[in-house]
């Protein structure tokens, strides 16, 4: 079996840096941000669809990784 390409202290210090990148950036939005739309979305699309705010599109791509870790422990 090959070594571990980092130590546990590596490991736990970029797992604590890649998940306090998104803390960071959220905590910087107010409640009133949330509901606004995402720097993606035109104004135009937005009054189209509202649900394309910054809290939707939050609540969708962090709902799709739990989906994607399944699939991916499926094909193993």
């Amino acid at each position: 079996m090959p070594s571990d390409p980092l130590s546990a202290t590596e490991l736990r210090r970029a797992w604590t840096e890649v998940n306090n990148w998104p803390t960071a950036a959220f905590e910087r939005f107010s409640l009133e941000d949330w509901p606004q739309n995402n720097a993606a979305v035109s104004d135009e699309d937005f009054a189209k669809d509202p649900a394309r705010s910054r809290l939707a599109i939050v609540m969708s791509r962090s709902n799709t990784h739990p989906i994607t870790r399944g699939q991916a422990i499926h094909a193993m």
